[in-house]
């Protein structure tokens, strides 16, 4: 699998992975750096340049994807977000990983878990 990173031209392509999964669509005016592995998943970077600190956000895969792809996918995404954060000065990153898998991913990177009970919440407004 490739990574490059993600482009407008994605985003008539990413759409429906956000239908599909019963979340709603971030507009692509909300969408940041991010990057993609074709046809399988994507994710984006949102810094807080003056504090050196960043999240990964909208980690999205294809509904079609078997788990093995999404998970192999997903590590993908998440190593060259952490790779774009340090190019860009940042020093710190935080993550609300749900499910056992995504914390177990985070983990096998390098992240430090708090609590498991903790939930990530997005508000469109």
């Amino acid at each position: 699998m490739e990574i490059r990173d993600f482009t407008e031209q994605d985003y008539p392509i990413v759409k429906p992975w956000w239908q599909g999964h019963g979340k709603p669509f971030m507009g692509l005016e909300y969408l940041p750096m991010g990057v993609i592995v074709p046809n399988h998943a994507c994710g984006f970077l949102y810094m807080f340049k003056d504090m050196n600190v960043a999240w990964p956000g909208m980690l999205l895969t294809n509904p079609e994807n078997s788990i093995h792809e999404s998970s192999d996918s997903l590590r993908m995404v998440l190593a060259a977000l952490m790779q774009k954060a340090r190019e860009n000065g940042v020093y710190a990153m935080q993550a609300f990983p749900r499910g056992h898998g995504l914390q177990e991913m985070h983990a096998e990177l390098g992240w430090t878990g708090s609590d498991e009970s903790v939930r990530e919440f997005t508000v469109k407004l």
